[in-house]
């Protein structure tokens, strides 16, 4: 009788049989048992991690919408690089109500502090481009929080919700502009056509008023239909390159995911290239092929080449008062890195202040975001264990430095290869000398601290 155990692998259970037939018997197998296994929400060990991805890219998409937008504006003589640079108004979303009121015209710094604020508060749309009509209950429940609020205010649009929360008059918007009241903490998400439509009519009231904004610019920044390519060169000549995936306006605008290729196991350029030289060589279709996937493999995470992209790709990130690292210092932290194996943010922020003094830089913002972050500094994984083996907490510091150096290169060359290396392997290499004998017993049988009675002695494992 053989046993047949089948799984069914979800991303929130996973459902089992288990059935059970004679072997080479036409009859139908008999089952021995099913179920499900359901996890909890979020219990699955990516979540955080998810999380944290999500956030910072949710930071980077912003800060380049805002950019964009400002490279736009420049270009189009709105407002100078030095006024879009300015700290913004406190209160934008009173701006923007007393505007939408008729209390008040902007100023060309106004709007753009309030467009900067639509930049950080689009409004939610349920990812309407490429969520294939599924909404989270978190998200929908945050939709009907806002609708609430607006209809409580008696208000058409956010930042006249806004205000009512904060208990803000719009027309008193030069008399007192600060509040104690939280809005932030209300759990609302605002509809996006709600938040596009209070923004389109902002823009409507101020064309004419503001020079250089005019209707051109009104719907580069306002667009919901994908950018033709005139558009997208009027914009390279405003120094702003948008990917082939954006869709809509600067503003309102959005990356659509890539969901048919986001796991690339080979290099298709790699992969084209040996082809056709495996079929110019001679070679059959079927060879080629062959050739092909072998060697069109992308590198795992864990080989020499990737680590030495991701430490490069780390060392080009870091900025010094806001300006990249000079190649020569770069190559100095890159010398330094490979002798050592690796190397620490507090190792990195020394290295460059002691060539550029003192200096504001992104290193804390750069590994702090991410508990896996500082891992991208980990260059050679051999000679940081190397290195770590001689340090005062490693296990094998009492008899590093009395191993040959035969025994040493041996404990290398197993970290190259992704081997273990263990007390007994190095013991066995280099044999138990009188030297080593000595050190062992310093090291492992001398009675534990502490301990009143004196009994006790400390093993490898202590």
């Amino acid at each position: 009788m053989a046993l047949t155990l089948a799984f069914d692998i979800g991303y929130a259970s996973i459902g089992w049989c288990v059935l059970t037939s004679e072997k080479l018997s036409k009859q139908p197998p008999e089952f021995l048992g099913t179920g499900v296994v359901t996890f909890p929400t979020d219990d699955c060990l990516a979540s955080q991690r998810r999380d944290l991805r999500r956030t910072r890219r949710h930071i980077r998409s912003t800060r380049m919408r805002i950019e964009r937008m400002k490279r736009f504006l420049v270009h189009s003589g709105v407002l100078t690089r030095a006024d879009l640079d300015k700290p913004g108004h406190p209160a934008p979303f009173l701006l923007a109500a007393a505007a939408l009121q008729g209390h008040r015209t902007l100023t060309a710094w106004e709007l753009w502090t309030v467009l900067r604020w639509y930049a950080h508060n689009r409004g939610y749309d349920g990812n309407s481009l490429w969520s294939r009509g599924e909404e989270e209950s978190e998200d929908t429940e945050k939709v009907s929080n806002a609708w609430t609020l607006m209809e409580t205010h008696k208000t058409k649009s956010m930042c006249e919700t806004v205000c009512g929360c904060l208990g803000l008059n719009p027309k008193e918007h030069d008399q007192r502009i600060s509040s104690a009241l939280p809005y932030k903490t209300l759990n609302a998400a605002y509809p996006r056509k709600v938040v596009s439509d209070e923004v389109g009519r902002l823009l409507s009231l101020h064309l004419g008023k503001i020079p250089g904004l005019d209707a051109s610019v009104v719907r580069m920044l306002m667009s919901v239909s994908d950018l033709g390519e005139e558009t997208r060169k009027q914009l390279e000549s405003a120094n702003v390159r948008l990917p082939k995936r954006y869709h809509g306006g600067l503003l309102f605008g959005q990356l659509v995911p890539r969901f048919d290729n986001r796991i690339i196991a080979r290099c298709p350029v790699t992969w084209a290239k040996t082809y056709d030289e495996g079929i110019d060589a001679g070679k059959t279709d079927k060879e080629a092929r062959h050739l092909a996937d072998k060697f069109a493999k992308v590198p795992a995470a864990k080989c020499r080449e990737y680590l030495e992209y991701r430490f490069a790709r780390v060392i080009a990130n870091l900025r010094a008062d806001g300006e990249p690292l000079s190649p020569e210092l770069r190559g100095r932290i890159w010398n330094l890195a490979s002798e050592r194996g690796s190397i620490t943010p507090a190792v990195l922020e020394k290295e460059i202040k002691a060539a550029l003094g003192k200096v504001s830089t992104n290193i804390e913002a750069y590994f702090n975001l991410h508990p896996d972050s500082v891992k991208q500094l980990v260059l050679d994984p051999a000679q940081d264990e190397y290195r770590k083996a001689g340090g005062k907490v490693s296990k094998l510091a009492p008899i590093w430095d009395k191993l040959p150096d035969a025994t040493r290169q041996h404990a290398l060359d197993n970290w190259n290869r992704n081997g273990s290396v263990s007390l007994a392997c190095l013991l066995e290499h280099a044999g138990e000398t009188p030297e080593l004998v000595k050190s062992l017993d310093a090291a492992f049988l001398a009675p534990k601290k502490g301990k009143k009675d004196g009994g006790g002695f400390r093993s490898f494992d202590d």
